[in-house]
């Protein structure tokens, strides 16, 4: 990749200035050149607003790299955004810059004209939430992705994994959520994707709004699915169901919360597991009929089969990498 002097030099010193190292020779500079350059203000106001900063017009900023790093939860790989017409302003080119965070550039250098954005958004150990250019708010389970492309016209995204959607509302631009050859399209709305590489089903649950889901090959059939409505898309048998799910823990994972009323444990074993990514068996099988009423909202793990344990009268045993609940069951 070709890399301008000039844009090199630039990143350099506003990646310098945000973190406190500018002498006043360079903070004057920096002044001058935003009232009489509009390319380097964009990229000021556009720095800024990563680091939701309101630095002082003659002194440094106080600033905290390390401490600023930390609001970063994304890794952005791959990003450009490409101009097709001479009149508009070049865009900025990716570049490694001092302070280390150059791979997150390009996400706020987002024009909605006839510009485009493209990226690869990672979840690997942690979930990762974050806000694509047109402010729509992504949610990624672990071990999960998504490749961006915004283009004119269209809001394309790939999905491998699980992923919570609020997509910002554009009637001139669907978004348009792909995995294989299915697809999800919404003008704006809160739902959640499951499509696991590998898995049999695709899983859609919507919150809010109106989901299309359909699939992309030759005589699919496809779904209209409203507010608590979950459509499932069997890849073996390719055919789609529709069914009520008002199920208060559906994006359990996003939210920390886990509500139970009346649940076995036969349904609340799975959904610890998901949450937690840990291993859970039980001892005898008269345990899955235990039914419990609990609410946990962001407690770990340790706590929720505490409480568990003392309400069936049950230990957890660690065998290896399962946790194992031991115990007659229900009394």
């Amino acid at each position: 990749m070709s890399v301008r002097r000039d844009e090199h030099n630039d990143y350099e010193l506003l990646s310098r200035f945000f973190s406190g190292e500018c002498s006043s020779a360079e903070i004057q500079e920096i002044e001058t050149r935003r009232l009489s350059d509009s390319a380097f203000d964009s990229m000021y106001c556009a720095l800024e607003k990563l680091w939701g900063l309101n630095p002082p017009a003659s002194t440094p900023p106080e600033f905290n790299v390390d401490r600023a790093w930390d609001k970063v939860n994304v890794r952005l790989e791959g990003v450009k955004i490409p101009s097709n017409t001479k009149s508009r302003p070049k865009p900025f080119t990716w570049i490694a810059v001092a302070a280390g965070f150059a791979l997150l550039f390009g996400y706020f250098l987002w024009q909605p004209s006839n510009q485009g954005f493209q990226g690869h958004v990672l979840a690997q150990a942690e979930i990762v939430t974050d806000t694509l250019p047109d402010a729509s708010v992504i949610t990624l389970n672990k071990a999960s992705e998504i490749e961006v492309n915004y283009q004119k016209g269209k809001r394309n995204v790939d999905l491998n994994g699980e992923a919570f959607f609020d997509v910002a509302r554009d009637e001139e631009r669907p978004f348009v959520i792909s995995s294989g050859d299915i697809q999800v399209a919404v003008l704006g709305t809160s739902f959640t994707v499951k499509a696991i590489q590998g898995d049999s089903v695709v899983e859609v649950w919507v919150k809010s709004g109106k989901v299309k889901f359909y699939g992309t090959y030759a005589g699919s059939d496809s779904l209209i699915l409203t507010p608590n409505q979950k459509g499932i898309f069997n890849k073996n048998k390719r055919t789609f169901r529709k069914l009520e799910d008002s199920n208060l823990n559906a994006v359990s994972w996003k939210t920390e919360r886990l509500i139970f009323s009346n649940t076995r444990l036969a349904e609340v074993i799975p959904l610890l597991e998901q949450v937690y990514g840990r291993s859970i068996q039980f001892d005898q099988h008269s345990q899955e009929n235990c039914q419990i009423n609990a609410d946990f909202e962001n407690e770990p793990l340790e706590i929720v089969l505490e409480v568990i344990g003392q309400t069936f009268n049950l230990k957890v045993e660690e065998r290896g990498d399962t946790l194992v609940l031991v115990g007659d069951g229900c009394p």
